[in-house]
Formats: structure tokens, sequence, C-alpha cells
């Protein structure tokens, strides 16, 4: 028996050791490796499940997006790599990055050959070359990891190439060039050298190519006319396809390769059945400008087009209608489309010098902020279901979180103008506010019928500082001047007494028997609701004023955002505090939420970020949450603890998708899509520990 604890201890340390070693791995390869960086943390929970390894788990999983590349000149071509992890973009300067499609942040340094503007963009098999043409008539091919050209220039001499087209081998190019003796020709990529004379046409500017998926045939699209090609013979497969008189500005290949697309500048795409080479129906016309590009999702159920006034739009194939809205945002025309290889992303470049980001599920750009306008106050249902916004006139507007979108009419709330206090009751559906117009009296609003409630509540202390409703929404406390007073919702009147406290920040405890208010003295004091007895307070801590307070669900700890940068966890029944600060900010601290399970705090600066912390370890969980123009007002969690709510004094409330703290592990397996199988474990996790499947079923 001591032979075998002592074997079973010394396994046990190993496996904490090669844990500790994976979860420093996983930190230093997190901008380099990301995969790997996601295994490693993975493979570090499931060999030793602490605290410090679901971490690093949190950190590999979380990743602040903002949906936005953004270049100094306009951007003509994007494409993902196979593996769906790097972004290529070219943009007119003649220069191609790489980006981090997770982080959105560029991938090292650029490609710079081109003396003109980057027509198209394609990465090989494997992801680790990219191909490349320019108006400068040239054709490069470039190593993905040290950025170095692969031998020479492929000199076409067609003049301006307007698109490249790879074989999905990687053995062949095909080049549509502005020559008028023939702007398709054909390359092989390991000689550099044109197979064969140029296959006749010309572009005129606006040509297009394309593989089909088994590499057998190819598309050209120059002038008015599309060709399919055998790519063993380089002879034509029937006649010519035409849509009208306008110029071929894109053609692209169904998952299948039995269908082709072809979209104009006149802004029609057509479809043809590649086996019959008759139309697939009538064409997809909208009346958006010209197509600058068209691209079938990996599914082959929809395709995306892109138009002359900047906006993207999917169409369903079979149905033969406009998915949703269109895709708007940017300011110039869209040039081209491409989807992640798990269609779950669109991306789109453009003339004003960005490529945005698509949620192919929400049909929103990535980390797209909404225009709130100027206004006085906001506050967040602690459900997180329902956002009020209270302008700077007198009028309160309700945003429905889940779907982004304004709920009714605006509410008329406050006469000549509202107070700069205003709060939501859980469920949302009942609203405090204050107005001048009444001496600072609280009126409540029904949320649905915008209709007053009952009289509004005398307020003769002045100004209102701070509103906070009872979970339960019974009890609303208010603060004013040097004093806290409890209000019955029933009857509307005061509760007892005032209480004798001086505060502009105030949270109930869960259960609605505690109430919290800071002080003058940069302390929080904890009042007993029933009894309106003081029953202590947090010890000095923060060196500067407190702006923000809130339970946990569980209301055991307390949380405190201060001016002085910090964030302190405090034990609600002891008022002792937990641990070390939380730091990080370079600003103070403006407001504080904790996810709904507990396990997460959000919190927001004067510094423009937002971040994530870890409620067991108190350590940052990835990046700062970057976005804001101004400073973070407020934070909030959505339902389930999903979605991030944050707004600022840049006139914006931006959503985050932080589904990854809710269940990290799930959120990396559900990322890998199977590929975090026996044989990954095999390659980056050390021998000792005993295989553990990384994403069970």
């Amino acid at each position: 028996m001591i032979a075998l604890i002592a074997r079973a201890e010394a396994a046990r340390q190993r496996d904490h050791a090669i844990a500790q070693q994976l979860i420093g791995q996983s930190s230093f390869l997190a901008t380099r490796d990301p995969f790997g960086a996601r295994l490693k943390a993975l493979a570090a929970w499931r060999i030793d499940p602490t605290a410090e390894s679901r971490l690093a788990v949190l950190n590999a999983a979380v990743n602040p997006e903002s949906g936005l590349l953004a270049h100094a000149w306009p951007v003509r071509s994007v494409a993902f790599s196979p593996d769906g992890r790097t972004i290529a973009s070219g943009s007119d300067d003649g220069i191609v990055r790489l980006w981090d499609a997770a982080t959105q942040r560029k991938s090292g340094g650029p490609f710079i050959g081109h003396h003109g503007a980057v027509t198209s963009v394609a990465f090989g098999p494997g992801g680790g070359t990219l191909v490349t043409s320019g108006n400068d008539g040239t054709v490069r091919l470039w190593n993905v990891a040290d950025r170095t050209q692969i031998g020479g220039a492929f000199d076409s001499r067609t003049g301006m190439i307007s698109s490249v087209a790879l074989s999905p081998d990687g053995s062949t190019l095909v080049i549509v060039g502005d020559d008028s003796a023939g702007a398709v020709q054909v390359w092989d990529v390991a000689t550099h050298r044109r197979i064969g004379g140029p296959l006749g046409g010309r572009a005129y500017g606006s040509g297009a190519a394309a593989f089909s998926p088994d590499g057998r045939t190819f598309a050209t699209g120059a002038g008015t006319e599309v060709r399919l090609w055998d790519a063993t013979t380089r002879a034509p497969l029937g006649k010519a396809l035409t849509i009208g008189d306008y110029q071929i500005t894109s053609v692209a290949f169904g998952a299948d390769g039995r269908t082709v697309a072809a979209a104009d500048s006149d802004g029609t795409v057509q479809l043809w059945d590649t086996t019959t080479r008759a139309p697939a129906g009538k064409p997809f016309v909208a009346d958006a400008g010209g197509v600058g590009s068209v691209a079938f999702s990996p599914d082959g159920v929809t395709f995306a087009a892109s138009y002359g006034d900047g906006s993207v739009q999917l169409w369903d194939i079979a149905g033969h209608v406009r998915v949703g809205a269109p895709f708007t945002g940017h300011i110039s025309d869209a040039r081209a489309v491409a989807f992640s290889p798990d269609g779950s992303t669109l991306a789109s470049p453009s003339d004003d010098t960005t490529v945005r980001l698509w949620s192919v599920r929400t049909q929103r750009q990535i980390g797209t902020p909404i225009g709130i306008g100027d206004h006085m106050a906001t506050d967040l249902s602690s459900g997180g279901h329902v956002l009020a916004v209270a302008g700077a006139g007198a009028e309160v507007r309700f945003w429905d979180v889940v779907t982004r979108r304004q709920v009714g009419d605006p509410l008329a709330a406050g006469g000549p103008s509202l107070g700069s206090s205003m709060s939501l009751s859980p469920d949302g559906t009942v609203l405090a506010t204050t107005s001048f117009a009444t001496d600072y009296a609280v009126t409540l609003w029904d949320a649905a019928t915008h209709r007053r409630i009952g009289e509004p509540l005398p307020n003769r202390d002045g100004d209102i500082s701070a509103m906070a409703f009872s979970p339960d929404g019974r009890i609303l406390a208010t603060s004013a001047r040097d004093s806290v007073s409890l209000w019955d919702l029933a009857t509307h009147a005061r509760i007892g007494k005032a209480l004798d406290v001086s505060s502009w920040r105030l949270a109930f405890s869960p259960d609605g028997r505690t109430l919290a208010a800071n002080t003058a003295d940069d302390t929080v004091a904890l009042w007993d609701v029933a009894t309106q007895r003081r029953i202590g307070e947090t010890p000095p801590g923060h060196t500067a004023q407190i702006n923000a307070i809130a339970f946990s669900p569980d209301g055991t700890m307390l949380a405190t955002a201060g001016r002085d940068s910090t964030v302190r966890l405090w034990n609600a029944a002891t008022r002792e505090q937990i641990g070390e600060p939380l730091t990080g900010h370079r600003g103070g601290l403006t407001s504080v939420a904790f996810s709904p399970n507990g396990r997460t705090l959000a919190t927001g600066s004067m510094d423009r970020t937002v971040r994530l912390w870890d409620v067991t370890t108190r350590q940052q969980i990835g990046a700062p949450l970057e976005g804001h123009g101004a400073v973070v007002t407020g934070v909030g969690f959505g339902p389930a603890g999903q979605t991030l709510v944050t707004w600022g004094s840049d006139n914006t409330v931006r959503l985050w998708d932080v589904e990854a703290t809710v269940d990290p592990a799930h959120s990396l397996c559900r990322w890998a899509r199977g590929a975090f199988d026996a044989g990954r474990w095999r390659e980056y996790v050390p021998s000792g520990p005993a295989f553990r499947p990384l994403c069970p079923r």
C-alpha cells in the first residue's frame, strides 16, 4: 500500500509538473501558434484540472474582436488560409499583410514586392505559400513563414493583372491580364514557366479566374464571356457562357464543383450547371451597383456578393432570395468577398481602406458598436436583456441586447431634462427616473407601455446621485445628499428612516437583505434592509474614490472598483479583502460586473478598455477589449453570460462575445472541430501522462 501510494503521488507530481510546462508553452505560443496554444492549455486542464490550468484554457479561448482590419490604401483582395487562422489582404500601395483571424491583429511584417496595386491573393495548399498578383503585370509566390519571395516574379506581360487562380494541388497558375493578344495564361508553379500559348480573350481590367475543387477544370471571365477549360489539355469545354453585355468581374465554383457562378459590372450574378452548361435558374439581381466579387459558402447553400455601393449580400441558392438584410458599413466600393473555411465569417475588402469581418450567423460586423448618441445615463437590467439609454434631452430609448435593436418608440420621461440617475428593474419592465422639472422626484414608468406608474416618489433632498432596485423589484433605494432612502414600490411610501450615509453607488445583495453603499471615506458600508441598521463596512483599501460596487451572484463576495485603477474583492460576511487587488488598468475604473455564474469579472475604465478577470485566480483573462473611443462608463453581462455589454462616453454600446468564459473547454473543442485527436496529443504533449481525450463526447 505504501508503495502504491508513493507511486500515485509521484505520478501526480509528474502530471502537475507537465501541466505547468504546458501552461507556460501555451502562453508563449499565444500569438505564434494559436492552435498549439489552445491544445496545450486544454491538455494541461485535462491532466491537472486546477484553477491555474483553467485560467490557461480561458486565456486560450477568449479573444477580443473588432471586425476591422485597417490598411492605409484601398484594399482589393482578401483570402483565408486553409486552416482559417490567417487572413491575407492586398492593398493599392502594393503591400500584402497577414492578420491573425482570431485576434484580428497584424501577424508579422508585410510582403513587399509589387510596384502597383495588389489585385488578388490566394493561399497555397496547407497555407505555407501565398500567391499575389498586381497592376504591375506580375504574379509573385511567397513563403508565408519568412515573408520571402520564392523565385522570380511570373512576368506574364499581359499588362495589368486582374486575377490569379492557384490549382488545389498548388502546381498550376491561371493568370488573367489585360493584353489584347491573349489575357488568359497558364503557368507551371515549380518551373515559373508558362505552359503553352495564351488562351485568348481580353479582360479590360476586370477579368477573373477560378479552379474547380477537384482541380480538373478552371473558369475564366474575360470581357463579357465566361469559359470553362480542361485543366490538363487547356482546351475549352463547350461554348462561352454570357450574362449580358457587361464586363465579367468575378467567377467562382460551388463546393461540389457542379455549379459555377459569374458576376458582372451591372450588378448581376448568374449560376450555371457545369455539366449541362445550362443556367441554374434566373439571374440574381441587386440594385446596389456592380458586383465586385462572388464566393460560395463552404456548405454550398448560399453565396455572397460584394457591390459597388459598399454593401455585401448573402443569397440563398435554392430559394433564390436574399438572406437577411445587406451587410453595411463600408463607405466605398466593396471589392471582394471570402468565406472562412468553416463558413462562420465573411471578409470583405473595400476602397475605404478597410477589410471588414462579418458574422454569418448574426449577419453583423464582428464587434460593431451600437450608436446611442449623446446620453445622460445608461442602465442594463440585471437579467441582461434590456438596455435603457437616457438622451441628453428628455427621452429614454430601450434596446434589446440579444437582437441589437431598439424596442418601441422613445419614452418621454423628463419634461425639460432628465436627471443624471436612472435605474431599470431586474426584469427590465420598470424604469425609475428623476427630472429637474419635478424637483428630482422619482418617477416610475412601465417600460412597455411608457405609462407612469402611480405618483412620483417625493424627494426633498436635491439631485439623486444613485438608484437601485432590490432583486425582487419591490424596493427602490435612492441616494441624495447625505442619506439613502428605501421605498416600498407597492405603496410608494418611504420605508422607515433614511440611512445616514453619503453615497453615489448602491447595490443590493442577491437575496435582497443587504444594501451596499460607497462612502466618502473610500469604503463600502453594508446595511440590513429589514432593520435599516448598519452591519459593518469594508476596511480602508482603495486610495481613491470607489466608483462601482457589485455583489457576486451567490452573495458571498463584493467587488469594488476605484479611481486608483484597482479592483478589490471582499468577503461579504467578514468584510475582509480577498487576496491582492486586481491591477492592470491604466486609468481609474468606472464600472464592474460579475458574470451570471460568478466566475468572471468585467471592468470598465477611463483608459478606454474593458478587461475580464478570472475570479478564482484573480488574474486577467486574455488581452484588454479595445474599441471604445472614450471612457468606458458601464459594463454588464447579457443573458447566460455569453455576451458582455459595454457603453461609454464615445456614445456607443459594444457587444462582446464572451461565451468562452462560460465553458472554456467546450469552446475550445467546438473551435477545433475534431482536430484535437489522439495524434495531436502525442504531437503536443510530453510523454508521461496517460492519454486523456481532449474533447470527450
